[in-house]
């Protein structure tokens, strides 16, 4: 259980516990379920559509058993669509996170640095620091990089499930 489970956490962590993150997932989880109950009204409403169809006079045209099909499949396509931006949302919000740690990791970095610049002096490393500032900088490339695939891979994903080749 999802909050069960988050209550655990905040008990564990206490005041590391990530409320915004937990907020954040709990939005999500119930626009999900939301998301998911009008999947199944839709199918309810479809099913007794056909149902009225069936016992109908019209119930032996095909015209209309071919339109009451198309108006569910747009149904669901503008539900799907709905799926696919919460899903959008979700991905940008874990992005932004990753971004906003990168430079929190490198704020801690030079702050850190600074202090030890203060404390030691003329006795401060500026080699070494320069290396691992290097290092740094090249992690955070290299997690750029990682995020613009994950990008590119969501977008493309995106892309083929609104294509007839996606469905």
């Amino acid at each position: 259980d999802f909050e069960a489970e988050a209550e655990r956490r905040r008990s564990e962590e206490g005041d590391n516990f990530d409320e915004e993150t937990y907020q954040f997932e709990r939005a999500i989880m119930e626009r999900r379920a939301q998301l998911d109950e009008q999947r199944i009204a839709i199918d309810e409403e479809f099913n007794r559509k056909r149902d009225e169809l069936s016992k109908s006079p019209n119930g032996q045209d095909q015209n209309a058993w071919q339109e009451l099909d198309q108006d569910q499949q747009r149904a669901f396509e503008a539900l799907d669509e709905q799926y696919q931006a919460l899903d959008r949302e979700n991905q940008q919000y874990w992005t932004d996170r990753q971004r906003e740690d990168m430079q929190n990791r490198q704020a801690d970095f030079e702050a850190e640095a600074e202090r030890r610049r203060g404390e030691e002096g003329d006795n401060f490393d500026e080699e070494s620091y320069q290396f691992e500032r290097a290092i740094m900088e090249r992690r955070a490339q290299l997690d750029e990089q990682r995020i613009a695939i994950d990008e590119e891979f969501n977008r493309k994903r995106d892309e083929l499930s609104k294509s007839p080749n996606g469905q």
